[in-house]
């Protein structure tokens, strides 16, 4: 695929030269007066017919041939030129520099065209450089046909060369945007779903979106902080970042979206847009998939915790709803989720017993039939007043 730099330049080169040719052709039509009158309204006729091609060209750009039917039309002009002026100002040496302004017409992706056009150009000019050099030696008989004929193969060798020279570059040019395109893409896919990246390059802020149903888990390391206090940051980094590279993958598995981090706390969230491509999908509710992904992180952080010396247990929150999905701020754009589930499974897992997941009334409705769960009963949460809490079961 090419770059959106060279495709605006594409198009800038071939408006150019498609304005520059109608104006060439209009101005023709006056000099048709002095040309032989049997052939006048025969070479108007033809004129007119270059600019309806012209004028063509954007319905020839939705089919895929607008540069090929440009270039084309330039030849047909200099060979009318040649003809309407009888070869006197030799315009068919317009032909060879064709092939420089082509090379910037074609994608790096049709090669095939742009050798079309370069053969073409190359056999009109020799072909109407020999009709002028037998010509010239007919009329002058110490014309030397030789020195026309290489003066001809040089012009055209030249150009070609000049051509493929020019394609090289560009082409390095071009996969180096191209490369470069592909590794921002990459990184801010990372980063932000698709549905939120397009307005960034402009001073819009993205839209944001509703999404339901969605479960959002928020998890917490019980005991970080005293763990953080006895060991060196390099050994807290290590400890994270394994835990949260499982954790990672363990929400590839099931569609959830890891929402951010927060020093020991991992906030994920299913049923909202995705940052990475799923090779496998499944077809677990929302609700199923991040109690199922819950149960197996609780289980996979005491095996890393214990590796790196630490004792300790988890607490995992989990609530069911609407949801907004949106980015805030100036800088650092940040993809986040706002609602009334974010508020619940925070407070679920800052009330819930280490070593347990909490889940809301809305979340056991949905996962009671596939998954087993015990009541814990109503409790006070801070701004949320009184609710029904559940406990998901693990499979120690």
């Amino acid at each position: 695929m090419s770059s959106p730099h060279a495709y605006v330049q594409r198009q800038s080169i071939s408006s150019a030269v498609q304005y520059a040719l109608l104006i060439a052709l209009i101005v023709q039509i006056p000099l048709a007066s002095v040309a032989d009158k049997t052939h006048k309204l025969f070479i108007v006729g033809f004129i007119f017919l270059h600019i309806l091609a012209l004028s063509a060209l954007r319905l020839a750009h939705s089919i895929g041939i607008r540069n090929l039917l440009l270039c084309i039309t330039y030849a047909s002009f200099i060979v009318l030129s040649g003809a309407l002026w009888q070869g006197d100002y030799l315009a068919h040496w317009f032909l060879p520099v064709g092939i420089v302004i082509a090379v910037f017409l074609f994608r790096l992706q049709s090669p095939l065209l742009l050798l079309c056009v370069v053969v073409l150009f190359n056999a009109l000019f020799l072909h109407a450089e020999y009709q002028w050099i037998q010509w010239r030696a007919d009329v002058d008989e110490s014309y030397l046909k030789s020195k026309g004929y290489l003066n001809a193969l040089l012009m055209s060798s030249c150009c070609t060369f000049i051509g493929v020279f020019i394609r090289w570059h560009l082409s390095q040019f071009w996969r180096a945007i191209q490369s470069e395109s592909a590794s921002r893409k990459s990184a801010l896919n990372r980063v932000l779903p698709e549905c939120f990246q397009a307005p960034l390059p402009s001073t819009q802020q993205p839209k944001p979106q509703h999404y339901s149903p969605v479960s959002v888990l928020f998890f917490d390391m019980r005991g970080y902080t005293e763990f953080a206090a006895n060991r060196d940051s390099l050994a807290q980094i290590q400890m994270l970042d394994a835990v949260y590279r499982r954790f990672d993958e363990i929400c590839a598995m099931y569609g959830i979206e890891r929402i951010k981090t927060n020093g020991d706390q991992y906030i994920a969230a299913a049923g909202v847009p995705l940052t990475y491509t799923i090779e496998h999908n499944n077809d677990y509710s929302p609700a199923v998939a991040i109690c199922l992904a819950a149960r197996q992180m609780e289980v996979e952080f005491r095996a890393i915790a214990n590796r790196f010396g630490f004792d300790s247990l988890s607490r995992i929150g989990i609530a069911s709803g609407k949801v907004i999905a949106g980015i805030i701020g100036l800088f650092k754009p940040c993809y986040d989720l706002w609602g009334l589930p974010m508020l619940l499974a925070s407070r679920l897992e800052s009330n819930c017993v280490a070593g347990h997941i909490n889940i809301c009334e809305t979340t056991y409705l949905s996962i009671n039939q596939q998954l087993h769960c015990e009541l814990v009963g109503r409790m006070e949460l801070q701004g949320l007043g009184t609710r029904v809490v559940y406990s998901l079961t693990l499979d120690r």
